[in-house]
């Protein structure tokens, strides 16, 4: 659940940026990556190389670096997923988990928004623009 206005206009900053094809996209969610990722966390390969090292048989999984959000990195973190695209597909549960209430959240069209005063209603403008760049970021 986004839980602050700052967390809102990151979300609205990227869904514009993401819009203008000027970055390169976060290979699991589609907004523009800040970062590159292991797709086999440093840490998982270090444990194989002890293990080696041990003299046990243990293949090491061949990695590969790709561009990723900040969020995307963070939430895959240290765990091992297996190839990319398996990746891939934790992080859409993992993302749909954290935001579970802002996507399961009422949908307002616009004659029902014009009708609230304030506070509120920017309140909801800027939920429906994050809740569309989440619904973006699972269907990427």
């Amino acid at each position: 659940m986004i839980e602050d206005y700052e967390e809102i206009y990151r979300l609205r900053k990227l869904l514009r940026l993401k819009s203008d094809g000027e970055c390169e996209q976060c290979f699991y969610c589609g907004v523009p990556a800040e970062e590159k990722e292991h797709t086999v966390p440093i840490s998982y390969i270090n444990d194989l190389e002890r293990l080696r090292g041990l003299g046990l048989s243990v293949a090491i999984p061949e990695q590969k670096i790709v561009p990723t959000c900040f969020e995307c990195n963070r939430l895959l973190g240290k765990k091992y997923y297996g190839t990319p695209n398996q990746r891939k597909i934790e992080l859409k549960v993992l993302l749909s988990d954290k935001y579970r209430k802002l996507i399961e959240s009422p949908d307002w069209d616009d004659d029902e928004i014009v009708e609230m005063n304030g506070r509120m209603k920017e309140y909801i403008v800027i939920y429906q623009e994050a809740k569309k760049l989440i619904m973006k970021r699972l269907s990427y």
